[in-house]
């Protein structure tokens, strides 16, 4: 009998854990990819970050890594942070973006202190007005296949060539001055996102990009993929082709975030950096990552992918570091109702 019993008893708390694992593995499909904390590893002035508004990323011919923030440029090893501020001869301390030329130099544009020129860690040469640069608060800077360095600031555009700076406001063409964004293509095509949409370089002007299909105002983004081109704007990204533009879906609900800034992965993924935390828009569509998932921060104000495979994210609270894995993690931040798990299961997959 009391063996009897107790095979009876198993029988019954297997059935009955049978079903509560059914239970959690339907509330796991149902929770979505909302309820996934990713591989995020964050960084933040606890772990040496000068600052923690994140608003630039580059990787130099090293693999060193570059952050611009509003505390300063700084180095990370993969350890360490080393800061480099206006007392090392930087023109500001706010950094909006740097670029890597052939040369393995980094010219870093400033909120308020023009182009600052680095080489061998250290800053070398300030450029700011009058005469080097048009304005000195930079947005975003691009080297040309010429070895041309464009610079985008608030009042207009500067392409430095050999040295000879050439500035580009209203009478050049633009139709305004507020520049995010430039694009410098293989072929010498080079375009620009400003607060009044795309403009492309024809001989020494500028000129609307004709695009149907593309709604007026702001674009702060803008990425090449072959033959297409992405513009990033508020509430989404377009895709154009052939002078057309079409909406690339992406499901944010009610809310209209801003497309900051774009990367994309060797695989075609593409990472969307947004007022709203990140967009991923791959084979099975787009996924929205939050602080839910292990990101940091609510607005991500750019995104790049290292030599690694690496993804880096400037927010801002910090820095996000992505590292692609099989493994997804769930918490009580999530829909666990504790921390503590004690049985496994697995399901027919």
């Amino acid at each position: 009998m009391n063996g009897k019993g107790g095979s009876v008893l198993q029988l019954r708390f297997g059935t009955v854990a049978r079903g509560v694992l059914a239970a959690a593995v339907l509330a796991l499909g149902s929770s979505g990819a909302e309820a996934q904390r990713l591989n995020f590893r964050n960084y933040t002035g606890h772990d040496g970050l000068p600052q923690s508004q994140v608003l630039a990323l580059a990787q130099d011919h090293d693999g060193f890594l570059w952050f611009g923030t509003y505390g300063g440029l700084t180095r990370f090893d993969g350890r360490r942070f080393l800061t480099l501020t206006i007392r090392n001869g930087m023109g500001a301390n706010a950094v909006r973006d740097i670029v890597v030329d052939a040369e393995g130099r980094l010219w870093v544009g400033t909120l308020g202190g023009g182009v600052t020129l680095v080489e061998h860690g250290r800053p070398v040469r300030v450029l700011g007005e009058p005469g080097a640069v048009v304005g000195n608060y930079v947005q975003d800077l691009e080297i040309g296949p010429d070895g041309s360095l464009w610079v985008a600031t608030d009042t207009g555009i500067t392409r430095l060539l050999h040295g000879e700076p050439r500035h580009f406001r209203k009478d050049d063409g633009l139709p305004s001055l507020q520049v995010w964004k430039v694009l410098c293509g293989p072929d010498g095509e080079v375009l620009a996102g400003t607060r009044a949409g795309i403009v492309r370089l024809a001989g020494e002007r500028f000129e609307l990009l004709p695009v149907r299909g593309l709604p007026g105002g702001p674009v702060r983004a803008l990425l090449r993929d072959g033959e297409t081109l992405l513009a990033g704007m508020e509430g989404g990204v377009y895709s154009i082709r052939n002078g057309e533009a079409r909406r690339v879906p992406l499901d944010f609900g009610k809310s209209h975030p801003e497309i900051l800034d774009m990367a994309l992965q060797e695989d075609g993924t593409l990472w969307l950096a947004s007022s709203e935390g990140v967009v991923r828009v791959g084979r099975e569509g787009a996924t929205h990552l939050t602080a839910k998932n292990g990101l940091l921060g609510g607005v991500v104000h750019r995104a790049m992918v290292d030599r690694g495979g690496i993804l880096w994210f400037g927010t801002d609270s910090g820095l996000s570091k992505l590292v692609p894995g099989p493994f997804v993690a769930f918490t009580a931040d999530d829909w666990l109702p504790g921390e503590g798990v004690r049985a496994l299961g697995e399901d027919v997959d």
